[in-house]
């Protein structure tokens, strides 16, 4: 196309492209082009268009041209191929000037970090062929440099299966150590080596899924809010433990126990814990509630493995099965165990089948004493029939010339007096209902120690004195117990030993 350049481009950046038919122009508006093409009678007609070259050449035919499917090269109707600006593209300019660190966007930070990091690890290339044998393979790991107190590391070559390991592994610490968010997020600012929160938290989100497909957490609605005593002590302090727990309150979760088996078996069979050819494995259920914080408190019931002797005191080996909001009481356990029970009837009843091997399950019972009577459907201790496997009363307590066996039937037991409901696990037999030794400890030492006190105190001799004797004997044994006075009735209270 033959005509007249009219332009002075860059000084201006309007181009005007005119031969005797048609004259097009580029107008810029707030560095936004429009392309224009005036046509017609001392061109009077013309078309507009703010998108691009080649739609305003096809706006023009459609004008002229109706109904022919006519086609012009936008770059030549619009001389973008003028001498000007051919000049200008081969003129050499000089170095654009960069913007300082603190002017620039995260996005440009980054490009400039990638950019560099690019020629550094060219040069590294190059200049390691003159320092190394290509058989010694030398690797550039990391580039990491600061500008203006903004430091930036970039890693190169990075091993995405080391990075998978250790984002695990810091999940398991940050997890296993209790840290909070927040923490982590002030540790990360100190050490920058470790990964960044969010990415700790994306890795969590993914193993939460994964875990989640293998054994699956359901969720249980519980018909009504349990009234929290206020005035016990609570347990748990993590302020986020707390929020999740508060929020969850009217909702139990549940897993299923054949899961976690199916789970757990085969690396309890590679560590030599359990055995294929005695395919027997022998269960602990146990239960406890805890105050979280002032207002809610938590029970959980778990399972353990009792042939894995090395970890049965570990609670990460504890596997836990059912898990609500609320108080300890046999209306909430009966809604939440539905599931669990009907589990365990099969288990004793068929095993399970693991990897085509069938196993024997064998279970017990062991919690604290209260935990243990809620499930059977028992009186408290203080009542006139106080045991839980016998017979006997409080009227007989003392007569040591009797032989009290285990005498009740699980199947019935809701029959013998001081028991008001059905055993929650009626499938475990009796014999092996075993509260928890510690427990049971615990709570004679509290008592002697509390009638200890009260006969120090009936001599006369319960004084600062004392007090200060046995507080500093206890911190001595590494028991923390104190002494406090109440405000209402000026009596002496004292750190319970049950803990």
């Amino acid at each position: 196309m033959n005509g007249k350049e009219i332009s002075n481009y860059p000084e201006n950046s309007n181009i005007v492209w005119k031969n005797n038919k048609l004259q097009c122009s580029i107008n810029y508006v707030n560095d936004k082009p429009t392309y224009v093409v005036k046509f017609g009678n001392n061109f009077s007609n013309q078309v507009v268009s703010s998108k691009s070259p080649s739609d305003a050449t096809t706006l023009f035919h459609n004008q002229i041209n109706q109904g022919v499917n006519t086609r012009t090269s936008g770059v030549l109707l619009f001389g973008l191929h003028l001498e000007s600006i051919h000049q200008y593209r081969i003129k050499p300019h000089k170095k654009r000037i960069l913007k300082p660190v603190n002017e620039a966007s995260h996005s440009t930070l980054t490009k400039r970090a990638k950019s560099m990091t690019k020629q550094v690890l060219d040069d590294f290339t190059n200049i390691s062929k003159n320092h190394y044998n290509p058989v010694d393979k030398p690797i550039l790991e990391k580039v990491q440099f600061s500008v203006n107190n903004y430091k930036f590391k970039v890693n190169v070559n990075e091993n995405l299966i080391t990075k998978e390991c250790k984002n695990e592994a810091m999940v398991m610490v940050v997890d296993n150590g209790q840290i909070s968010r927040d923490a982590y997020r002030k540790l990360t600012t100190i050490e920058d080596e470790l990964p960044r929160e969010w990415t700790i938290a994306e890795k969590r989100t993914q193993i939460n899924i994964r875990m989640n497909d293998r054994i699956k957490i359901n969720t249980v609605i519980m018909p009504q809010h349990m009234d929290i005593n206020s005035n016990e002590s609570y347990d748990i302090f993590d302020p986020e433990v707390i929020e999740e727990v508060t929020t969850s309150v009217g909702k139990g979760g549940k897993r299923s126990i054949k899961d976690v088996l199916k789970f757990i078996v085969p690396n309890l069979i590679k560590r030599g814990v359990l055995n294929l050819h005695e395919p027997i494995i022998s269960i602990r259920i146990s239960g406890d509630g805890r105050n979280v914080g002032k207002k809610v408190k938590h029970v959980m019931i778990t399972f353990a493995i009792l042939e894995d002797i090395e970890n049965i005191h570990n609670p990460n080996y504890h596997y836990t099965v059912v898990l609500y909001p609320g108080l300890e009481n046999y209306e909430s356990l009966d809604i939440l165990t539905i599931s669990f029970r009907e589990e365990l009837q099969e288990l004793k009843e068929i095993g399970i089948n693991i990897n085509g091997v069938n196993w024997t399950i064998n279970m017990y019972f062991s919690s604290d004493w209260k935990f243990l009577t809620i499930c059977l459907g028992f009186n408290s201790a203080n009542s006139l029939f106080f045991c839980p496997w016998c017979t006997i009363t409080k009227k007989e307590i003392s007569d040591i010339k009797k032989k009290w066996l285990i005498s009740k039937q699980i199947d019935n037991i809701n029959q013998y007096n001081g028991h008001h409901s059905t055993s929650l696990f009626n499938m475990i037999s009796l014999e092996n209902w075993i509260p928890d030794e510690l427990h049971i400890m615990l709570r004679i030492t509290d008592r002697l120690w509390s009638l200890l006190l009260h006969e120090i105190e009936e001599t006369g001799y319960f004084n600062d004195v004392a007090r200060e004797i046995i507080v500093k004997e206890m911190n001595r044994i590494k028991v923390n117990f104190h002494f406090w006075q109440e405000k209402e009735c000026q009596s002496w209270s004292f750190t319970s030993l049950m803990g």
